[in-house]
């Protein structure tokens, strides 16, 4: 018998149930990273300079550009406006142009990472 079969039996619950909570604890960890790690926006120092960024807290009010939500998420400005078109993130179009809320981008970052097939 392995250690989690042994665990499984101890706790009086199946195999499955003890790999989907190990599982669910380390979406868990991973997401509670994600969130301190997103949890900071870089502004612009001077807004006529790309670069050069202080560290902001996102704000769930504010509207952000796609440029803007890229660099949050480390994502391309292509696939940031897919994601939106697709309704993977939250957003809305205001003359031809994404709008994301702040609290939408927080909620995009906190979704598990997708597993490639």
């Amino acid at each position: 018998m392995n250690a989690i079969s042994v665990l499984a039996n101890e706790l009086g619950v199946t195999v499955d149930s003890v790999f989907q909570n190990i599982i669910s604890e380390g979406i868990a960890a991973r997401t509670k990273r994600k969130i301190n790690e997103a949890s900071v926006v870089k502004e612009p120092d001077d807004p006529g300079k790309s670069g050069g960024y202080s560290d902001q807290e996102i704000d769930d009010e504010k509207e952000y550009s796609t440029a803007e939500v890229a660099k949050i998420t480390k994502l391309s400005e292509k696939n940031v406006r897919k994601y939106a078109q697709d309704g993977e993130i939250k957003a809305r179009m205001v003359n031809r142009a994404w709008r994301f809320l702040g609290k939408d981008i927080k909620a995009y970052l906190l979704l598990p990472p997708k597993t490639k097939i």
